[in-house]
């Protein structure tokens, strides 16, 4: 019988953003409601001063090399948070669960065009071998479209990913990029103008879907935002989830939009119930 392996493909709602927060600030609730309202740049800046604060506190040598050498202990500290909070992911909890093994491939701010790219590029690897691949793809409600801007701090041009949000309200604009304002405005009335998520998101399904058509041991399954994300394309069956948004709506919301408390886990016992039949 042919090895097995599990593939989750998604944004940073699959990698566990925001579940050790609490264990690092003070007070979390009551700072994650007075900051709410800041811009994302400014939260993030916060948070990371807390994370250096806690790490210097429980790691002394930590202390010492921020004080020796701060660039790398900021390097060195945020390789450990992307760590630790993988290790509080519903992939790495469905790997226990399963005792199949479990290829995390999420990407913070990764839409489905990034996510098929990655997938892409790591897809050969596996080939190689004789094992089931079975892959799960958090399809977000977003639309991630590339543009060129300057960078503030280097005067060069560089890639930022621009978020066409279905809910544009819950947009923040970088404050370090005022053109990004501009440009987001001119997307989203193309989009609207030319229907251009639901064109976009109907080319990326057939895209994931000839994945599985040109290899016999690939198998896809989906987690979608909301019914009828799929544009009408995919197998029932395939679909795990179509009511991933409003799930969310059901656990406390962190800083920056993730959902913590017990999500990561219900979901792991939530999709393992699903996939059992299959695995």
């Amino acid at each position: 019988m042919a090895d097995k392996i599990i593939i989750v493909n998604g944004s940073s709602h699959v990698i566990g953003k925001e579940t050790l927060d609490h264990l690092y600030i003070p007070n979390y609730d009551t700072w994650r409601i007075r900051n709410k309202n800041e811009l994302l740049t400014k939260k993030r800046k916060k948070r990371n001063i807390l994370r250096m604060a806690y790490l210097a506190k429980v790691k002394p040598r930590f202390k010492k090399l921020l004080v020796e050498n701060h660039s790398r202990a900021v390097r060195l500290a945020a390789r450990f948070f992307r760590y630790v909070e993988r290790k509080q992911s519903w992939p790495y909890l469905l790997q226990q669960r399963t005792k199949i093994p479990v290829i995390n491939l999420g990407m913070g701010g990764a839409g489905l065009k990034k996510s098929i790219k990655k997938f892409k590029e790591f897809l050969p690897k596996l080939l190689k071998k004789n094992i089931e691949i079975y892959v799960i793809w958090h399809v977000e409600e977003m639309v991630l479209t590339y543009v060129k801007v300057k960078d503030s701090t280097s005067n060069q041009p560089r890639e930022v990913e621009m978020v066409q949000q279905w809910r544009t309200d819950r947009y923040e604009v970088d404050e370090k990029i005022s053109e990004m304002n501009a440009i987001r405005e001119s997307i989203l009335a193309r989009s609207i103008k030319h229907d251009y998520r639901r064109r976009i998101r109907k080319k990326h399904l057939e895209m994931v879907e000839k994945f599985e058509s040109d290899h016999p041991m690939l198998k896809n399954f989906y987690l979608l935002t909301m019914p009828g994300d799929d544009q009408g394309i995919l197998p029932k069956q395939k679909i795990l989830m179509d009511d991933h948004w409003n799930r969310l709506t059901y656990y406390p919301c962190g800083l920056f939009a993730h959902a913590v408390g017990n999500f990561h886990k219900d979901m792991a016992e939530y999709l393992h119930q699903k996939l059992q039949k299959y695995l």
